[in-house]
């Protein structure tokens, strides 16, 4: 029964893998407040432990240690400006 398992098994065609990308520049998010004119550069690398996940680098400078997903960079983003208050 498991030889005639693992002969079907080898029998298929094997299934081409994703290119890896680990490591590769990714993604670049340009954020700009054009009232203070304050401008960041978060330049996305793939992580080399999940193709999901991203090495942040904000300004040139490594901002946090450790991989990101799309959404905690995207929040982290939102939050790089200081926060004015309501002007009347």
């Amino acid at each position: 029964m498991q030889a005639g398992k693992e002969r079907v098994r080898m029998e298929r065609p094997v299934e081409p893998r994703p290119p890896d990308h680990s490591g590769k520049h990714a993604k670049q998010i340009i954020v700009r407040d054009l009232i203070l004119g304050v401008e960041h550069v978060f330049d996305l690398y793939v992580s080399r432990e999940r193709r999901d996940s991203f090495r942040v680098i904000v300004d040139g400078e490594i901002c946090l240690i450790g991989r990101k997903g799309w959404t905690d960079t995207i929040e982290l983003a939102g939050k790089s400006f200081v926060r004015m208050g309501s002007v009347a």
